[in-house]
Order: C-alpha cells, then sequence, then structure tokens
C-alpha cells in the first residue's frame, strides 16, 4: 500500500484530503446517529399504538400540520420523523 507521501501531493493537499476525509466521518456517524434516534422513538410510537403514516388514507397535508405542531414542542426527532413520512411518501410539506 501506498503512503500518502508518495501521492505525488504537496502538503497542503494531504492536509485538505485529510480534514475531508474526517468531515465525512464525522456527517456519516451523525447521521447514523440520528437515524438510530428516530428509529427508538417511531418504536416507541408503534408501542403506543401510533403508526400508519405509510397508508394512502394519512394524508401528507395532515403529516404536515402534525410537523408543524412538534417544531414547537422542540424535540428535532419527531420533526425529523415527520419529514421523513411526508419524503416518503413522495410529497412537500404543505
Amino acid at each position: 500500500m501506498a503512503d500518502i507521501t508518495d501521492l505525488g501531493l504537496t502538503p497542503m493537499q494531504i492536509e485538505r484530503r485529510i480534514i475531508e476525509e474526517e468531515n465525512r466521518r464525522i456527517d456519516e456517524e451523525a447521521v447514523d446517529r440520528f437515524a438510530a434516534a428516530m428509529k427508538e422513538k417511531l418504536a416507541k410510537k408503534r408501542r403506543d399504538g401510533r403508526g400508519g403514516w405509510y397508508l394512502k388514507s394519512c394524508l401528507s397535508t395532515d403529516l404536515s400540520t402534525m410537523l408543524r405542531d412538534h417544531i414547537d414542542k422542540g424535540d428535532p426527532v419527531d420533526v425529523a420523523n415527520f419529514c421523513m413520512m411526508i419524503h416518503q411518501k413522495g410529497d412537500k410539506i404543505t
């Protein structure tokens, strides 16, 4: 395996690549942790008897209203879950 210094890059280019890789890693780990929190909240709500956002009878307009209501409650995981539901239905927030 070639050493990074053997790639013909300047020290500044090497540093930039290291920073870019670190930024990518941090972003991906944050998304993974947030997705896990979303899944936990969805599981809790299913245990509480909630669900069915994917059904045709569950309208994106209703989900948008619930999204707006949850913004003021302050839980970003709830907000993200409503955004995911609307996104997966292929709709926009109304």
